[in-house]
């Protein structure tokens, strides 16, 4: 059972990353829907993250931060454990996939010399965004379906697969789903996008917890590399203002008129500001 300490500590790491991670997502599709940003290669997979980053904030935090302030543990039989899990795992993992096909874009885009990289049909974008998604939904699917279970983290705050297991059947669902959830993605990518080690902490616990069929960490630490995996949400707008400087004068361009722009009518003003390229 988790202290009263635990909760607070839990609580306002929760309360910091949905803050900064909703308003620094929020910033980045504003951005990247400009015009100046439409024609750009990468942009759609980059607002896709954004969006997911949201997503993942708004529909799965509230259950741990509802979980936090209530006091109530979260069971595994419970439908809200199991939205938790599934949204958390799905959304993450598309997350995931969306940074290792950045990775091969941007990887084409250098080592293709003799071309110029083309701008993708609506269709092509369309179709690789929603393969991305179905990717996320279909590796967390099984437990649904009966293979393999969700059940709560040692705080009770959040659900995942039951990593602690000794059961054949959930054992082999958790290598399946470390392998299209990490090996896989991170034997694409190597060591060219660095952001998806964020989740390493989190997959080296969950793997000592298969092999040794419980925690592998005491309440408390258990729940800090799960904090650092939903910390993710906040990494991308923190990487784009910090590693582009035109997304970073974009940025604040968008803060200045927020400011000074109170009174004019809607934000038609911000669509004409001087933007120079991103990622031609």
């Amino acid at each position: 059972m988790a202290t009263e300490g635990d909760r607070m500590i839990y609580g306002s790491v929760m309360f910091l990353i949905l803050t900064i991670g909703l308003v620094g997502n929020i910033l980045t599709i504003v951005i990247l829907l400009r015009k100046d940003y439409r024609s750009k290669l990468i942009v759609p997979y980059m607002l896709n993250m954004a969006v997911l980053d949201a997503l993942l904030i708004l529909l799965g935090y509230p259950v741990s931060i509802n979980a936090i302030l209530t006091g109530r543990r979260l069971k595994p039989e419970d439908r809200t454990c199991k939205f938790n899990a599934f949204m958390n795992g799905s959304i993450g993992i598309s997350a995931i996939i969306t940074l290792t096909y950045i990775s091969f874009v941007m990887y084409r885009t250098i080592t293709n010399t003799t071309t110029m990289p083309r701008q993708k049909s609506a269709v092509y974008l369309f179709g690789s965004l929603c393969a991305i998604w179905t990717y996320g939904v279909l590796t967390m699917l099984p437990p649904l379906v009966g293979w393999s279970k969700f059940v709560p983290g040692a705080a009770g705050f959040s659900c995942a697969p039951d990593w602690g297991s000794a059961s054949a059947s959930i054992l082999s669902y958790n290598i399946v789903l470390m392998v299209l959830g990490f090996v896989f993605p991170v034997g694409v990518i190597s060591v060219c996008y660095y952001k998806i080690f964020s989740w390493s902490p989190y997959c080296v616990v969950s793997v000592m917890a298969m092999v040794h069929r419980a925690p592998s960490l005491p309440r408390g630490l258990a729940e800090i590399p799960e904090l650092m995996a939903k910390a993710s949400v906040i990494y991308n707008p923190l990487v784009f203002t910090v590693m582009n400087i035109e997304f970073r004068r974009s940025l604040f361009q968008v803060m200045s008129n927020f400011r000074c722009q109170r009174d004019t009518p809607g934000l038609a003003e911000l669509t004409r500001l001087p933007i120079g390229n991103l990622y031609d």
